[in-house]
């Protein structure tokens, strides 16, 4: 299986700028109200400290950021005007529930990654977890399957020692189950796109986006 990581790449910053992508940007963005009541807070910790001979300086500040409302200007996101914070994934299912539609997904940040040993991994972490009977084999890899509980977009790095690639992560995802296909190996793959501008960020985009970038080997 090979991936046009580039075309994925510009195919993905193609769409993250047309209206489809805004449920996606809603996710990856704070909402505009919550800018506003932390600059509010904001405004009275700074009116609280300014009354401080000790805390005075800092009191302007916290007024000044409250007044030009810095809060409420970074819920966008940067990744909106700088596209290179924008990342492409096709990740491969390893543990995933259709019922609340939460999983954790194999991926990797770097572009040129074999998605043959991606997806090979993918089925050997799905395996394991499922038998529980092979944890004893690596301890590393038990303590990461075991702890299952859905934590929003925690990433997790798999020892380059168990999977013979750098920069591969287990992704806490929420996901269609049903948007996606299955790879040469028979892993389901998924697209993704996440974010590097301060909070590490990642959310599910249509398969269609990832799918003329997928060519089969076979």
């Amino acid at each position: 299986m090979r991936v046009d990581q580039k075309q994925f790449a510009n195919r993905v910053a193609s769409f993250m700028k047309t209206p489809q992508s805004e449920r996606i940007w809603a996710e990856l963005e704070t909402p505009i109200w919550a800018g506003f009541i932390l600059s509010g807070v904001t405004f009275t910790f700074g009116i609280v400290m300014l009354v401080s001979i000790i805390w005075s300086r800092e009191g302007c500040r916290y007024l000044y950021s409250a007044l030009t409302l810095e809060a409420v200007r970074s819920c966008k996101s940067q990744a909106r005007t700088k596209p290179d914070l924008l990342s492409s994934l096709i990740c491969h299912g390893v543990i995933t529930n259709p019922r609340n539609n939460l999983a954790a997904v194999l991926g990797s940040l770097n572009p040129a990654v074999d998605h043959n040993r991606l997806a090979s991994v993918a089925i050997q972490l799905g395996e394991i977890y499922r038998s529980g009977s092979q944890y004893q084999k690596n301890p590393e890899i038990e303590a990461i399957l075991r702890d299952d509980g859905y934590k929003p977009y925690r990433r997790r790095l798999i020892p380059e020692s168990y999977c013979g690639m750098a920069n591969c992560y287990l992704f806490d995802v929420t996901l269609n189950p049903v948007d996606g296909a299955k790879s040469d190996q028979g892993s389901v793959m998924y697209a993704f796109v996440a974010t590097s501008d301060k909070a590490q960020l990642i959310e599910q985009i249509p398969w269609s986006i990832a799918a003329p970038c997928v060519a089969s080997e076979g």
